[in-house]
């Protein structure tokens, strides 16, 4: 079985050639191929996935990039890389109804179309799992966690059709994480708890997001407020 696993791996990655590599220090790709085997990475069918289901459990709509894993001994890129939220793990797209699953264990962070996620420890769902970094000020950073779920369709009784089918339904946490703990906060999205996290600026912060027109219950605004919150602290 290993050595079948093995074939597929060497298969993927030699049409990767080129692109599986270490860029910061020189591996190639039968170092990657190693690592890859070696570290538990599986290969598996995606042919009976329930396709009644409208919408996806991945968090990138495309498959086309090309992507930075950093694990814990190499960082690689990798080509046609998505984050299944369901299932917390990272697959690299082979064909259209196979991925290689890449170990969780072996992957510190990835940057995929720019975005970085990396695994923490979550003490309430008591696991480790993978969180987009939104922000990083230097002093905490704001993480964001996927999580997806089933909203089930509409049936009309009368006809025994479904009008309406199931649909995968996106949903978003967030955490804060400072640098000298451990532990994650989970907090909301909103002014007052914003205003918290930046203390004694709160006065030139509103100014900021006032004049911006920015919002609190938006990432991509909180994310300009909290880099220009850390700007006022250089």
């Amino acid at each position: 079985m290993k050595s079948i696993l093995f074939v597929f791996i060497t298969t993927f990655l030699t049409i990767s050639a080129g692109i599986a590599q270490n860029f910061s220090s020189g591996q190639t790709s039968n170092d990657l191929r190693r690592d890859l085997s070696q570290g538990g990475s599986i290969w598996v069918s995606t042919r009976s996935k329930n396709t009644n289901i409208e919408g996806s459990v991945y968090l990138f709509s495309s498959w086309v990039n090309v992507s930075t894993v950093y694990m814990k001994e190499a960082s690689y890129q990798i080509q046609n890389l998505n984050y299944n939220i369901d299932k917390d793990q990272l697959e690299a797209k082979f064909a259209e109804d196979s991925v290689l699953v890449l170990n969780s264990q072996e992957v510190l962070r990835v940057k995929i179309y720019n975005v970085e996620l990396a695994q923490y420890y979550n003490a309430e769902k008591k696991k480790r799992g993978f969180f987009q970094t939104v922000v990083d000020t230097g002093e905490f950073m704001l993480l964001k966690q996927y999580s997806v779920s089933i909203k089930e369709g509409t049936f009309n009784p009368m006809t025994q059709q479904r009008t309406k089918p199931d649909e995968y339904v996106k949903h978003e946490e967030y955490f804060i994480k400072r640098k000298e703990q451990e532990g994650l906060k989970a907090i909301k999205l909103r002014k007052s708890v914003i205003l918290e996290l930046v203390g004694s600026k709160g006065d030139q912060i509103k100014a900021y997001v006032k004049d911006n027109n920015l919002r609190y219950n938006n990432d991509f605004d909180i994310s300009k407020i909290l880099t220009y919150y850390n700007s006022l602290s250089i």
